[in-house]
């Protein structure tokens, strides 16, 4: 499964996992995960149904509680290099739950996960 060949992949280039990237330049989600990035301090999310992704369980419950706790956030397409900019990232899964992205590419993330 490409899935699978995108994760094995990024292990043969020293990375944790990977992320997949449109044509485009648009971040469209991990291998089995939705990603979220921390961009100006607004919880930047990537929009399953503009792209053409199935729905994630764990994001619709991240941007409840954002809403809830007034964490600003906005659902929408996140370009690979805003991402790379972002000052923190996770991977959000049913069975990860959130979990920080530690870098992307030589970008590193923010250590400190207050941002939200």
């Amino acid at each position: 499964a490409p899935n699978c060949l995108v994760t094995r992949i990024a292990s043969e280039y020293g990375a944790d996992d990977a992320l997949l990237i449109a044509a485009d330049g648009r971040v469209l989600d991990g291998p089995n995960f939705a990603v979220g990035f921390i961009i100006d301090g607004c919880m930047r999310l990537v929009h399953a149904g503009s792209n053409r992704m199935l729905p994630s369980c764990t994001q619709m419950l991240a941007m409840h509680a954002a809403q809830r706790v007034g964490l600003p956030f906005r659902e929408g397409n996140v370009l690979i290099d805003e991402a790379r900019s972002a000052s923190a990232a996770f991977a959000m899964s049913a069975t990860r739950h959130i979990m920080p992205i530690a870098a992307i590419d030589e970008h590193v993330m923010q250590s400190d996960m207050s941002a939200f």
